[in-house]
């Protein structure tokens, strides 16, 4: 019997804060009250930023398909990868978007092909880069080809999807 109650208590010491993740993860976009937007420049995809009502700090984030009503929610946060709200960026077409991030102390971008039905990501790593700060800004070149990073230091222009590193300056 001991060995029992053990068992309940592991498994209701694990239960209760897994039930709660999924719950606070469980908030949909309209559940969502939004701090931040970007679209693409059809109108077609949103990539929406806010809280929920019941999660307190967790992030929620939203690739929409406004024609379908589809959506795809993010990753769940991660304190490298996550610090920084950057927005996602769109290629001039549409089919693709990329989302900046820190990860592994550098900077990389969450490509999203969305030319297909739901959207494909590939993670890509921006070679020899620092990690993103407050002041970092990206651009995604139109066909979504390269995507051109200024950070405290300099500017570099990057290959997609490879990451790597074309071209470099460095500011005073």
């Amino acid at each position: 019997a001991g060995s029992l109650a053990s068992w309940a208590v592991v498994g209701l010491t694990v239960a209760g804060p897994t039930g709660y993740w999924l719950w606070v993860r469980s908030a949909g976009p309209a559940e969502v009250g939004v701090r931040a937007v970007s679209r693409d420049a059809a109108g077609r995809w949103a990539y929406v930023e806010g809280s929920g009502p019941h999660s307190g700090w967790y992030p929620h984030r939203f690739l929409m398909d406004t024609t379908t009503g589809r959506y795809l929610a993010g990753p769940g946060p991660d304190e490298e990868s996550e610090r920084f709200g950057l927005g996602m960026l769109f290629s001039a077409d549409g089919r693709f978007g990329a989302l900046p991030r820190a990860f592994r102390g550098g900077a990389s971008i969450r490509l999203f092909d969305l030319r297909e039905a739901a959207p494909r990501v590939t993670s890509v790593a921006l070679e020899s880069s620092p990690p993103p700060t407050w002041i970092t800004a990206f651009a995604l070149s139109p066909s979504a080809a390269s995507v051109f990073v200024v950070h405290e230091s300099g500017a570099s222009l990057y290959a997609l999807p490879s990451g790597r590193r074309m071209a470099t300056v460095t500011i005073p």
